[in-house]
């Protein structure tokens, strides 16, 4: 830790800090303009323009108006991954030091397929997106991770899943697939038992 630049610490704190207590896309927004804040007073273009701009270059599909929300997700998901991904390798010391133990970074799957609401009958229908979402981020922050890596990617990433009934049957899948989970909203002794079993 001594060996992180001043103040990196302090930003990953607070924009972890914001995107733990999203819930809804106002959480979002908060952290793309938190990024976006960091970038103009260290002089740096603006992140978001820079990964919109880069999304459009390469589908010119997503050019159409409509899509203006889409392209803003698949730049905010870039975004993040990346953070993730600059974060996990700078942990990387830690991570190695105390034997793969300590030095994990946890990144949230997105809210609107974890927290969301169905019938008993979409039971394995919630479970199975919760999965495949924790594939996609997980692959997506190893592909970032990756690119800064010199093409080595870590697993000092954990998928952070609420410990809801059908987030811990989610979270069971994940782990047989060799996934590093970390349950949230654990406020019951229920929830917590059936964390460590």
């Amino acid at each position: 830790i001594k060996d992180l630049e001043e103040g990196f610490l302090d930003e990953i704190i607070r924009a972890r800090l914001v995107y733990s207590a999203t819930t809804n896309n106002d959480g979002n927004l908060k952290l793309l303009q938190e990024m976006q804040a960091r970038a103009k007073a260290k002089g740096q273009p603006d992140p978001l323009e820079v990964e919109i701009k880069a999304i459009l270059a390469n589908d010119a599909s997503l050019r159409d108006p409509r899509k203006k929300n889409e392209v803003l997700w698949i730049a905010y998901e870039n975004l993040i991954n990346r953070f993730v991904a600059e974060v996990a390798i700078a942990f990387l010391p830690i991570y190695k030091e105390t034997n793969y133990r300590h030095g994990f970074v946890s990144t949230e799957l997105p809210t609107a397929i974890v927290m969301a609401q169905g019938t008993t009958a979409d039971y394995a229908d919630r479970v199975q997106a919760i999965v495949e979402a924790g594939k996609a981020r997980f692959k997506a922050t190893q592909d970032e991770i990756a690119k800064l890596n010199g093409g080595v990617p870590t697993r000092n990433i954990f998928l952070k899943i609420p410990a809801t009934e059908i987030g811990l049957k989610a979270g069971e899948i994940l782990e047989s697939l060799g996934y590093n989970v970390n349950y949230t909203l654990v406020a019951t002794k229920e929830q917590y038992r059936a964390t460590v079993i």
